[in-house]
């Protein structure tokens, strides 16, 4: 950096600039005048940076702040600041308020674990972690009934061919909302996607947010959701 050569005669609240700084005369020597930036959203550091700007990286969401001539990265911030484990890093939400599925299909409910080849898709989403520490909270609410067998739910990771967590109904009749929920560990920083797939023991028709009979209840306002939440490890 250049050497600074200030005015020799200045007055009480002079102001000087050199390139993005500037120094005020208080009387007895030139004090730095505080910078205020806007924060720069970008997935690169900007080429040229000056004395306190700060840059927020887009792909892992971690901020900086320009001191010297370093990039400092600013603590709490993204899935390698010091947050506390547990901390929520982002949220990715999915819904889906059809209301009849034509050709259901089939899980069984035996002793086999339910596969992602079987039973019919209601809801997906996408989530890409920022570290492979992180874990993922997943949580779904459906309401689901068929025109004969139990109805079965359960999640998927896209990666995977076994259900991450499932349940079902001993009803095929007037079910109410059911909830699933799993804390998974994929230990990736790839783009995952999540999603439940709803069946029964035999193809069938089936009623999603509704009853078999009887469609507008609560006026339609009845959804399923899925819920994915990156917690810091």
């Amino acid at each position: 950096m250049a050497a600074i050569t200030f005015p020799p005669t200045p007055t009480v609240n002079d102001i000087y600039t050199a390139g993005t700084r500037q120094w005020k005369w208080n009387g007895s020597v030139w004090a730095t005048v505080p910078q205020s930036y806007v924060p720069i959203f970008s997935d690169t550091a900007p080429s040229a940076p000056s004395y306190g700007m700060v840059w927020v990286d887009t792909t892992t969401m971690i901020s900086y702040f320009y001191y010297g001539n370093v990039w400092v990265e600013v603590e709490n911030s993204g899935a390698t600041g010091v947050a506390p484990a547990g901390s929520v890093l982002q949220t990715a939400y999915a819904e889906n308020i059809a209301r009849i599925i034509n050709g259901l299909g089939v899980i069984p409910t035996d002793d086999t674990t339910p596969q992602i080849s079987e039973g019919t898709e209601i809801l997906s989403l996408t989530i890409t972690p920022s570290s492979v520490s992180s874990k993922i909270l997943l949580s779904c609410s459906y309401m689901l009934n068929t025109s004969g067998s139990a109805p079965v739910a359960a999640i998927f990771r896209s990666n995977t061919t076994d259900a991450l967590t499932c349940g079902f109904s001993y009803s095929s009749n007037y079910v109410g909302n059911l909830c699933l929920e799993v804390l998974d560990a994929p230990s990736s920083t790839s783009s995952l996607t999540y999603s439940v797939r709803c069946g029964c023991t035999s193809i069938n028709t089936g009623y999603l947010n509704c009853g078999t009979t009887y469609y507008a209840y609560m006026n339609y306002k009845i959804r399923s959701t899925l819920v994915a939440q990156e917690i810091k490890g």
